[in-house]
């Protein structure tokens, strides 16, 4: 689903918004796979981290988890891997900055961008854990910045948020979290969250829903799409972040008797770039489309 954002800081219009859709779906939305540069006066910038803050992502008892984040940047996508491991960065930078280059010529997904993977178990007897990356501006880490350095061409970007995580929860008393946020200009935009829940009577959580199961598994995996309009000689910046956890972080054992899993992927993709026209460009686009339009009848008439 296609969610269309309109900036609040300059006098954007609906009309403009409508025809930079058509444009998307037009141009932007055709079949070739080739990623194409953004335009020179736009900058995209980032950095994306494992956060290693003691008590923000440790690994406790008999609980053990890994995972990756990375980057994609340049025509062909390369990808770049920072690894993690039970509270630990094991390889890679940390955080990893990347300049993103390229867009995705309208293919979703297919931009350059930003992930993460995690994979967590726990067995019976004490445990606890929490995995959290950051692209959020938390933790020293800087969200993705978009700043348009024209004076006069407004820009349209196309952003799609793929996701997928399982969470499972047996026994008694076990408990596992998966969570994941996107914020634009610091608020909330999308969220995906699962809670599978042992200990609590009827506790099980699906995107914010209460779903009346205890434990077992829950899964929830999709795309999210949206734009942003970025005027000339403005910012917007964009947040992720992702955290595995227990309800309980600061030591009790909700794992006497219980077993926990869960796995989760992500990627934000840069999917595409249109130069948004001007008011009045529309206008007069319009206007000689309905002068066409009513010439071609009169003629027709004769």
């Amino acid at each position: 689903m296609l969610s269309i954002r309109l900036s609040t800081r300059g006098a954007r219009i609906a009309l403009c918004a409508s025809v930079s859709l058509f444009l998307f779906c037009c141009l932007g939305g055709a079949t070739s796979h080739a990623t194409l540069a953004i335009p020179g006066d736009l900058t995209i910038d980032a950095d994306y981290r494992f956060d290693v803050r003691p008590g923000e992502t440790f690994a406790d008892g008999e609980a053990t988890y890994t995972g990756t984040i990375f980057s994609r940047v340049g025509s062909a996508n390369t990808q770049t891997d920072t690894s993690y491991s039970d509270g630990s960065v094991t390889g890679g930078n940390n955080p990893i900055i990347a300049t993103l280059t390229h867009h995705g010529n309208g293919v979703v997904g297919g931009g350059n961008g930003f992930g993460g993977t995690t994979t967590l178990t726990s067995t019976r007897g004490f445990a606890s854990y929490r995995a959290d990356t950051d692209l959020d501006g938390t933790g020293g880490s800087t969200p993705v910045v978009i700043t348009n350095n024209s004076l006069v061409q407004a820009y349209e970007l196309f952003f799609t948020l793929t996701f997928d995580h399982e969470v499972t929860a047996t026994g008694p008393d076990a408990v596992i979290r998966s969570d994941l946020d996107l914020e634009i200009d610091g608020f909330r935009e999308f969220n995906t969250e699962l809670i599978s829940d042992t200990f609590n009577e009827n506790a099980n959580v699906i995107d914010g829903e209460i779903v009346g199961d205890d434990g077992g598994t829950l899964s929830r995996s999709g795309q999210f799409s949206f734009s942003i309009i970025v005027d000339p000689d403005d910012s917007w910046t964009v947040g992720l972040d992702y955290t595995m956890e227990t309800l309980d972080i600061v030591g009790f054992d909700f794992y006497g008797d219980g077993e926990t899993a869960g796995e989760a992927s992500y990627y934000l993709s840069l999917d595409n770039i249109v130069a948004v026209p001007e008011a009045g460009a529309v206008l007069q686009l319009s206007c000689l489309s309905i002068g066409l339009a009513v010439f071609a009848r009169r003629k027709a008439k004769k």
